[in-house]
């Protein structure tokens, strides 16, 4: 069993989180829904870590996003850190994730 929790574009509620599921024997997903621009548009994404660093690397983002409280990161900036994390394009018509392969628009789309 596996339950995820995405803030919007802050980690606040990661620690306890993952406490109190481990303790359930109930696996921890930690994601961060963000906004990214691209081409002066605006779009959502829910990167949800892999790993460790998969979450070492939201807490980069987020700290990114707070410190300087930028309302969206580029799609440059979302490029550097999807090694570890799984992107979840956040779209209303389809249920789509979408695993970004490379620092080009090169991405794998898996339909669940």
């Amino acid at each position: 069993q596996a339950v995820c929790l995405c803030d919007f574009q802050v980690l606040h509620g990661a620690i306890k989180f993952i406490e109190q599921f481990k303790k359930a024997n109930i696996h921890p997903i930690i994601g961060m829904e963000v906004l990214v621009e691209e081409d002066d548009k605006t779009y959502g994404f829910y990167l949800l870590a892999r790993n460790h660093q998969g979450y070492q690397d939201l807490c980069v983002l987020s700290t990114a996003l707070n410190k300087e409280n930028a309302p969206s990161l580029s799609m440059e900036e979302l490029m550097q850190f999807t090694k570890n994390l799984f992107v979840k394009y956040k779209n209303s018509f389809a249920n789509i994730f979408v695993n970004v392969l490379t620092f080009t628009n090169t991405y794998a789309i898996i339909r669940t």
